[in-house]
């Protein structure tokens, strides 16, 4: 190779490479930070049962509703009561003509005993509503709207649900409550509309 064509092409590689170095050299830089800030809108999000069906087994209303009347005990769906003081003669009967009418004394009143526990039952359903929310202040309310419930007796727990998406029993997983009193409702069925309302503050 020709000494000349050598020694420029050498040249031209050192030239390069200095070139390069220069070019590293001469590098700029820059960053910034930004803010980013997302508003979201207060949300609540209820969840609830259009509708709940509750059948009461036999011995469970039974129990529920007590006979009251002394000196009987439960046997089943059925009170077995103990014979009376005295034993029913003709002479404690009440005769009218070919009829003899006798008081074996177990005391009513409007088909219900006079010292029975109650006529109202209390219905408790857990778990039957649930909300989410982001934002403010929870509260929860519930109202009858004039069906067979006992008026006035609905109660929702828990009254301030806790502002969370997450759900969590107890905290904005709920119960409901209200009482039926059953000496007033006609045929075997009761019925009413419960409303459920949350609001954020």
């Amino acid at each position: 190779m020709n000494t000349l064509l050598s020694k420029s092409i050498k040249a031209g590689i050192l030239a390069g490479s200095l070139a390069s170095l220069a070019a590293v050299s001469n590098v700029h830089a820059a960053s910034g930070t930004t803010q980013v800030d997302i508003t979201f809108p207060p949300l609540v999000i209820l969840y609830y049962y259009d509708n709940i069906d509750i059948t009461v087994d036999a011995a469970d209303l039974t129990s529920l509703l007590s006979s009251g009347v002394g000196g009987c005990t439960n046997s089943g769906s059925e009170y077995v009561c103990g014979a009376t003081t005295n034993p029913l003669a003709l002479s404690s009967a009440t005769v009218s003509g070919s009829q003899a009418r006798y008081d074996a004394n177990i005391e009513g009143d409007a088909g219900v005993p006079t010292n029975a526990t109650t006529s109202n039952i209390t219905f408790i359903i857990e778990n039957s509503w649930a909300v989410r929310a982001l934002g403010g202040t929870l509260a929860a309310s519930i109202a009858l709207n004039g069906g067979d419930f006992t008026a006035g007796s609905a109660v929702i727990t828990p009254a301030g649900p806790t502002t969370s998406i997450l759900l969590t029993d107890g905290a904005n997983v709920g119960d409901i409550q209200f009482d039926v009193d059953v000496s007033a409702i006609t045929g075997t069925t009761a019925s009413d509309q419960v409303t459920i309302t949350v609001t954020s503050s």
